[in-house]
């Protein structure tokens, strides 16, 4: 486990290479079908029993960043863990060594978050299209 849902975070990732998944933690009832890999998570009923199940949220390969949300919204715990399924290389990037290196270089900083956006706005994009289509 490279992140850890709910733990401390207070750095990027770059991964060079290998994969990596993220997933979330949420609470479904302890009875669901799983069809083709998919898990159904729909409403329940008051007092079922619920269960903690890992559901995928993305997967990511050379090139990826993770790690960035909790420097965007001024949070120190992780939303998603990040788990390696392969080998994997990484460089981690300390959040007050990157913001001392980008408040040193505006013209950086600017295209910096410029991108960071970009990437953001990519991932919602995709991820809206595959809640769409389920």
């Amino acid at each position: 486990m490279i992140i850890t849902e709910c733990q401390p975070q207070g750095a990027l990732y770059v991964l060079l290479s290998g994969r990596v998944r993220v997933e979330r933690n949420l609470r479904v009832r302890a009875r669901y079908v799983a069809a083709g890999g998919r898990v159904a998570i729909g409403r329940v009923d008051a007092g079922a029993e619920y269960v903690d199940q890992p559901v995928q949220l993305a997967r990511m390969g050379k090139g990826a960043i993770f790690g960035e949300i909790s420097l965007l919204l001024e949070e120190s715990q992780a939303s998603a863990s990040v788990v390696a399924e392969e080998a994997a290389e990484m460089v981690r990037v300390d959040w007050s060594m990157l913001n001392g290196f980008l408040d040193a270089n505006m013209e950086l900083r600017s295209r910096f978050y410029q991108s960071l956006a970009i990437t953001l706005a990519r991932r919602l994009r995709s991820t809206n299209k595959r809640v769409n289509s389920e």
